[in-house]
């Protein structure tokens, strides 16, 4: 049960031992799919400059970069393990809040239910500071997960078994509440193996409170199914 707002927020910590287990879950064979939905839709806008809110390692962008050459492209997390992958693929990314920022840019994206990241009383806030940072005319882009996301999906255990770690993941949802335990068991020698343990929570949120929340105005919405 979450009761004090600091509970509600994911730790530096938590999201950097989630940076170490992302390549043993699924998220690496369908996040293609999802980045080919946001391609298709910047493809057909005017821009000069993107910013990718939560750029984690920084793939997303370093597939837009071949595409688009000549734009500016710029990441930001706030997992300094995420922001150093994205950093040596070559991308340019830091460590930040959308809130600190003091650039603009054309186009704005949160990819892979990164909004789902950012608590109800938090919602208004993070909506503002993106509209602040984005240039007259400028677009919005997210994706959020569904109910039937967090019900089915993303609700119960995961075991994954590799040759130096292990790794359990335990779900539930509960009150438009999402908390997975992650519990990484990684090798240091041939029988020695660390423990790694953090919470990590996201929130169920409607179009219809992400619309009511912002200043921007909805212009287009589409159904996604990834798995």
């Amino acid at each position: 049960m979450l009761s004090h707002p600091d509970d509600y927020k994911n730790s530096t910590k938590a999201l950097d031992l989630y940076a170490l287990i992302e390549e043993m879950t699924q998220i690496q064979e369908i996040a293609p799919i999802l980045y080919e939905k946001y391609l298709a839709k910047i493809e057909d806008i005017e821009f000069d400059s993107l910013l990718d809110v939560g750029c984690g390692g920084g793939d997303f962008l370093l597939g837009l970069s071949k595409v688009f050459p000549n734009k500016r492209f710029e990441g930001i997390d706030l997992s300094p393990k995420m922001v150093d992958r994205a950093i040596a693929k070559g991308v340019v990314a830091k460590v930040a809040d959308i809130c600190t920022l003091k650039s603009s840019y054309d186009v704005i994206t949160a990819v892979f239910d990164m909004l789902n990241y950012i608590p109800p009383f938090k919602l208004r806030e993070f909506l503002d500071c993106i509209y602040d940072r984005l240039n007259e005319g400028g677009y919005f882009i997210c994706d959020i997960n569904t109910l039937y996301g967090f019900e089915e999906i993303a609700n119960g255990s995961l075991i994954i078994d590799r040759d130096d770690r292990f790794l359990a993941v335990d779900s539930y949802f509960d009150d438009g509440i999402s908390i997975s335990k992650f519990t990484l068991f990684s090798r240091v020698e041939d029988a020695l193996y660390k423990k790694s343990s953090e919470d990590i929570k996201q929130f169920y949120h409607t179009v219809e409170s992400i619309i009511s929340n912002s200043k921007m105005k909805e212009i287009e919405k589409e159904d996604i199914s990834l798995y």
